[in-house]
């Protein structure tokens, strides 16, 4: 039974990864499968929830394959505007990234990444 749960719980953390743009449950989904691992060998649902809460933790911490790193200064296009109060888009290799600032940015505006907060990249306007 435990099994079923464990794959479901990774389904539906994958659905969640691919309908919301940067979702950080990608890395609970891995976790997850370490948790059904266990749940094949050690039968015990403490260790596998155990398993599970520390290895996404680990994950996410780690952001293994993660390349947000790279993208702190670079300049890019705005997709779609940003407000103080509303996070918009830019574009970067035909991927979408969410993007935040303290000014308003309209679409097509040149911005450069500062840093990256809760999967969010936040961006400033370049010159004007």
């Amino acid at each position: 039974m435990e099994k079923i749960i464990w794959i479901l719980i990774i389904i539906l953390l994958v659905l969640i990864e691919v309908t919301k743009k940067n979702s950080k449950t990608m890395w609970f989904a891995v976790s997850g499968i370490f948790a059904l691992i266990a749940a094949l060998i050690i039968k015990k649902f403490i260790i596998e929830f155990a398993v599970f809460i520390i290895g996404g933790i680990i994950l996410l911490k780690l952001k293994p394959f993660s390349k947000e790193e790279n993208l702190i200064g670079k300049k890019v296009i705005v997709t779609k505007k940003i407000t103080k109060s509303k996070n918009g888009e830019i574009k970067i290799n035909n991927k979408t990234y969410i993007a935040s600032s303290n000014e308003t940015i309209k679409i097509n505006e040149k911005v450069e990444i500062i840093k990256e907060e809760n999967n969010i990249l936040k961006v400033k306007k370049i010159g004007d």
